[in-house]
């Protein structure tokens, strides 16, 4: 499923072979039967169109057309979806906060292209492999703030997630706006915030597809979605669970925690193993994966994952499957926290943290201490500037320590452009803007890696899709 569209709804343009406009008179297109509603105004010069999973209703749909549409329009209802405002002098685009439904674009003939999908641009304008990004995600995939924008392919950008980009029909500068901050909310328990998303989410995919299934790993955050989803079936129904396993090994404690919690649940879940053979190994038949908007994570396991995608397609009948990405980065503290409590003066606090992640990664609690105090006293853009000109050092290794960015290993056998590349785009995220100043050095950490696992999930679900079929 891929949305793309125009700034100039006049003119006509280019679309993929297959591709349909997603309302009459519009210039967004779709390719494949994704999701998408849209509403106009009386005169019909003001369209907004909602393209993906979403779960606004027809009555709150009707209440966009002709009004301003709200800042939080993005992140309102549950799912994942891409809001876009068709107008005579230009098109604004609403991305989501987590990128979970990346948006990306190019110019092309005197005007703005925008699209869910960097490969489909890349073709458009014919764009090469941005050598510089390719840099980063292969020496330092820890500082997700070096790639910026950029995306793999030269000439094409990731529009800034949680914002309003303006593309106005005339190609001339487009304007930004950051709508999105996760700045704390006393309205209501944190906790049960989470449960209310979390579960209006979970629902809104099994009424899309009450066939689906789910992964049930052992975990915190899998065991949570596959008891949401089994429970917002019909009681009538059972949500298949599957839980993979090393063939002819079932004693491992994953397999215990499933087991348990598809007995607290036998009413409603039905579980199956699936044993995992040689064929599945990482690193198998990695040169038969198709290309994607980006290297998906999934790359070197995708003898596994077709695998079992293909196996749940034909024994369950399965067309959508929930697995629980980025779960550890919702519900995990990165080091830096240790930096934030000693900021704030909480001492108390970041002596036990401290304490907890010596024992958690069999170290001392003062080397932790010692990194946390100094990262207290350098913000974001200092850290980012100290950064620069030791990337690529030989021997630095941060494995354990408090860091903004943490820097792992330089391979001896990297050529020194790579270096070079680093350093660039090091420098690069030193002259850009912070769209989120202020934040504790946790919070914009925790940003980061969300909406780089949020992307990248994206990749996941495209593998899955040209290995396996549409679902």
């Amino acid at each position: 499923m891929i949305f793309g569209g125009f700034s100039n709804p006049h003119e006509p343009h280019p679309r993929p072979a297959g591709a349909k406009p997603v309302a009459a008179r519009s210039a967004t297109w779709r390719l494949g039967d994704g999701a998408a509603r849209s509403v106009s105004n009386d005169s019909g010069q003001q369209r907004i169109l909602i393209l993906g999973l979403c779960g606004a209703t027809s009555f709150e749909m009707q209440c966009l057309a002709g009004s301003k549409l709200p800042d939080d329009i993005a992140w309102r209802w549950p799912g994942s979806y891409t809001v876009v405002e068709e107008a005579e002098d230009g098109v604004a685009v609403y991305s989501d906060p987590g990128a979970a439904r990346p948006v990306y674009l190019t110019a092309y003939q005197g005007g703005w292209v925008w699209c869910t999908s960097a490969r489909t641009l890349a073709l458009l304008i014919g764009a090469p492999v941005d050598t510089q990004r390719l840099a980063c995600s292969v020496f330092l995939p820890s500082a997700p703030v070096l790639a910026g924008p950029r995306t793999f392919f030269t000439g094409v950008e990731q529009l800034p997630p949680g914002s309003r980009i303006e593309l106005p029909a005339d190609g001339s500068s487009l304007r930004c706006t950051t709508l999105w901050r996760p700045d704390a909310d006393s309205a209501g328990s944190p906790v049960q915030r989470l449960r209310s998303a979390l579960t209006a989410t979970v629902a809104l995919r099994v009424a899309a597809d009450p066939a689906l299934s789910c992964d049930l790993s052992g975990g915190l955050d899998s065991t949570s979605v596959a008891v949401l989803a089994a429970h917002a079936l019909p009681p009538s129904d059972r949500l298949n669970a599957v839980t993979i396993h090393p063939e002819g090994d079932t004693s491992g404690a994953d397999l215990h925690y499933t087991r348990l919690t598809a007995e607290a649940h036998e009413s409603r879940i039905t579980h199956h193993l699936l044993p995992m053979a040689p064929d599945h190994l990482p690193y198998t038949r990695i040169t038969a994966v198709p290309a994607t908007d980006e290297p998906a994570p999934s790359t070197l396991t995708q003898a596994r994952l077709t695998g079992q995608l293909r196996w749940m397609r034909t024994r369950l009948g399965s067309h959508t499957h929930l697995t629980r990405d980025g779960g550890d980065s919702v519900l995990f503290q990165p080091p830096l926290h240790l930096a934030d409590l000693i900021r704030h003066r909480r001492w108390k606090r970041a002596a036990n943290e401290a304490f907890g992640w010596a024992r958690l990664r069999h170290h001392k609690a003062l080397p932790f201490l010692i990194d946390a105090t100094s990262a207290a006293r350098v913000g974001r853009r200092r850290s980012l500037v100290n950064l620069a000109p030791t990337v690529g050092m030989p021997g630095r290794n941060d494995h354990r320590r408090v860091r903004w960015f943490p820097v792992l290993p330089f391979p001896a056998w990297a050529e020194p452009i790579a270096c070079r590349l680093l350093v660039q785009a090091a420098r690069e995220a030193v002259a850009a803007p912070d769209t989120l100043p202020g934040l504790d050095g946790s919070v914009r950490v925790l940003v980061d890696e969300i909406r780089e696992v949020a992307r990248t999930a994206a990749a996941d679900a495209e593998l899955a899709v040209s290995r396996t079929g549409p679902s």
